[in-house]
Order: structure tokens, then sequence, then C-alpha cells
């Protein structure tokens, strides 16, 4: 929301966590104009450290609660969805009622709680970047926000900054 109907930087804003048993990723993206890059690296920091030190408003709570439980009975609709549903509760070792207890302990999930796990997973300081457009206009924007940046060509050739500005003249 920030991004999006803050600032004006991007139609979408997202966050992806994909947890796997012994690790997994997190991912925040947006597409934004080149020009308010690094003010979307701002942003996007800023909201990383807010999930860490503030507790989630209730209305976001909420919010995510129904569309979690909301989904659910949607994903099992289908042979496929129940079989991906049981098969990552074997996977993961989860409860042998995990599928009938999943919408209340999504319910009772709490403020304090969110932050606890935000403060344990949502590392922004040991995050890696990756960021697509014109290296010569990003990478003084993006310099704030890193100790060390790599440059790739369309090819996934490294390039270092005097390779970049020679291949842009």
């Amino acid at each position: 929301m920030n991004l999006r109907e803050e600032k004006g930087y991007t139609y979408g804003a997202y966050t992806r966590l994909d947890a796997k048993r012994l690790g997994g990723s997190f991912e925040a993206t947006a597409e934004v104009r080149t020009a308010v890059t690094g003010d979307s690296l701002k942003e996007f920091f800023y909201e990383l450290d807010r999930i860490r030190d503030e507790k989630v408003p209730d209305q976001e709570l909420n919010d995510a609660k129904n569309f979690l439980t909301g989904v659910f009975p949607l994903r099992a609709e289908t042979q496929e969805g129940m079989t991906n549903l049981v098969v990552n509760q074997l996977l993961y070792n989860l409860p042998d009622d995990y599928l009938e207890t999943y919408r209340s302990n999504v319910e009772a999930v709490t403020a304090d709680e969110v932050q606890r796990v935000a403060k344990q997973f949502v590392r922004p300081q040991q995050m890696a970047m990756v960021i697509v457009g014109d290296a010569k206009e990003i990478v003084p924007q993006a310099s704030g926000y890193t100790d060390k940046i790599e440059i790739f060509d369309t090819e996934g050739n490294a390039l270092d900054i005097v390779d970049q500005e020679a291949a842009a003249n």
C-alpha cells in the first residue's frame, strides 16, 4: 500500500515466503520506474524494518487471516490441490489434524507472534537485491543500500562499472 497508494511508485509491491523444511526464501518485489528505484528501496527497507519493530495493525492482520482462511477450501477442491496439502503435511511433519485445524490455527495467530517471527526471519541487512534496469542510472541510487554491487549484461556476463559505462556509449 505504501509503494502503490501513498507513493505512487508501482501498481503493486508484493512479498512472498517460500518456506521449506530446512530453509526457504523470502522475496519482496515491485516493478518501478528507474527514476524512483532508490526511493522504492528506501520504502522497502522501511516496511521490512517496520514488520520487525512494530506490531502489525489489527486490520492488516485480520485481512491476512481472512485471505488465508478463505482460500484454504479452494486449495482443497481438486485432487491436485488436496494431494499438495497432504504431501506438505507429511513433508513438514505436521500434526495429523493439520488440515482440520488449519483455519482455527490461522485465526489464533496474534500480532505478537507475527512480530516474533518477523524478528527471527525477516533480516533486511542480510538480503540479496536483484535490480533489473539501466545500471548507469540505478547504481547511484542503490549504492547506499549495499556494500557490494555486481552488474551483469542481458546475457548474464559480469561487467564492472567501467565496462558498463563503455557498453552504454
